[in-house]
């Protein structure tokens, strides 16, 4: 592919449309960031989700930086300082990986949701955002509590995804990539927001009834 094409390519009406909503939004988080006294990292952090996602990260970051009770905001800052430092590494690497095959991608004339909601490219991007969760408020009681849920839920459905893809090619050798590429990435992305939404839902006190 020349030059000329990959221009028209990204001149397209829908990539000047994903540009433009990315941009505002990146602003607006920079914006509300310095409103509400966001850390760089949270910034940055949000900043390189909108990369990745786009527009779409706006609802997240509205619910995810809304004003929480303050049982929610406990937190033990010192405790975790080692393992926030790995997830930002981990979620850097996560990131940067999952924007360079979104871009190489769209050089070949792939469509951008088509790319971003691919099984494989779930999975990664559930991983880089479990990563950024973690590195930004992993040391935050509430945060850590539906980390739990939300990382059993991709377990267990993730673990099914894999064994049923293995199951269903039973007799071919492409049962563990089916599973691996898949019906795992997908079972880990259904898992993981299922089991947040529960651990949204469902308080401490309701589980314990």
């Amino acid at each position: 592919m020349n030059l000329s094409a990959i221009i028209n390519n990204f001149a397209s009406p829908w990539n000047i449309g994903l540009f433009l909503s990315s941009l505002l939004t990146i602003i607006f988080i920079l914006w509300d960031g310095r409103r509400k006294e966001l850390s760089t990292i949270e910034k940055l952090g949000w900043i390189l989700l909108v990369l990745m996602f786009g527009i779409i990260v706006v609802p997240i970051y509205l619910y995810k930086n809304r004003e929480l009770p303050t049982i929610s905001n406990q937190s033990d800052t010192s405790s975790y300082i080692v393992p926030r430092v790995v997830a930002t590494i981990g979620a850097l690497f996560f990131t940067i990986f999952q924007i360079f095959v979104i871009h190489n991608q769209l050089l070949m004339e792939a469509r951008y949701l088509a790319i971003v909601f691919a099984p494989p490219s779930l999975g990664i991007e559930i991983v880089a955002i479990f990563c950024w969760w973690f590195a930004l408020r992993g040391h935050v009681l509430e945060s850590r509590r539906r980390m739990k849920f939300a990382i059993k839920g991709g377990l267990i459905l993730g673990g099914i995804g894999f064994v049923g893809g293995i199951v269903m090619t039973l007799g071919s050798n492409l049962g563990p990539l089916v599973g691996i590429f898949f019906t795992g990435p997908i079972g880990l992305f259904l898992g993981f927001v299922g089991g947040y939404f529960y651990s949204i839902f469902h308080t401490p006190e309701q589980i314990l009834k």
